[in-house]
């Protein structure tokens, strides 16, 4: 009932044009917002109880915001994502299955104790690596090499050489593979 609820509230949102207009003041922030974008997904998940949920309510205001802001919204649905299943470690709902899977109900608080820094620690180094990841600076963190439009969808050095052969040709296929002959 809870995951209905709120999907529809994010899609009552979406729709009408609410998480637009709140996208303006997350946007503000400028390159910042990159920062807390995993934080939004964190606190999502932790009201919402479903990554899912999470998700469907946020990652339009994340992608708004990226591009009003100039941060690749992409990267910044990813962040809430990421946010969001960094906190289901925490979740209530994963607690409780954990402990009836191991036969041991009750022992959530005691799971809850050992989880609970991992929890918190986690999104702050996603943070920080978002916050990288949106300025120009860490290129090792990026994948490598980037594709061009048209190369086909194995990403290997022959798209950035120019080499790339259609998909569904019979040549088709990774450039450093030796074909049989």
């Amino acid at each position: 009932m809870t995951v209905t609820t709120v999907l529809a509230l994010s899609y009552v949102m979406n729709q009408s044009g609410q998480t637009v207009a709140i996208d303006t003041w997350p946007a503000t922030a400028g390159g910042l917002f990159a920062l807390l974008s995993p934080i939004l997904g964190w606190l999502g998940m932790a009201v919402t109880g479903s990554d899912t949920s999470a998700n469907a309510l946020f990652a339009n205001l994340q992608q708004t915001a990226g591009q009003t802001a100039g941060i690749d919204p992409t990267l910044l649905v990813a962040a809430n994502t990421s946010g969001g299943v960094v906190a289901e470690l925490a979740s209530p709902q994963n607690l409780t299955i954990a402990a009836t899977a191991v036969q041991m109900p009750g022992s959530e608080r005691i799971l809850l104790r050992k989880v609970a820094g991992y929890s918190v620690g986690m999104p702050a180094i996603l943070c920080v690596l978002v916050c990288l990841q949106s300025t120009s600076a860490p290129s090792w963190t990026l994948p490598w090499p980037p594709r061009r439009a048209g190369c086909g969808p194995c990403g290997s050095r022959a798209a950035v050489h120019g080499r790339c052969r259609p998909a569904d040709s019979p040549a088709a296929g990774h450039p450093g593979r030796r074909r049989a002959r």
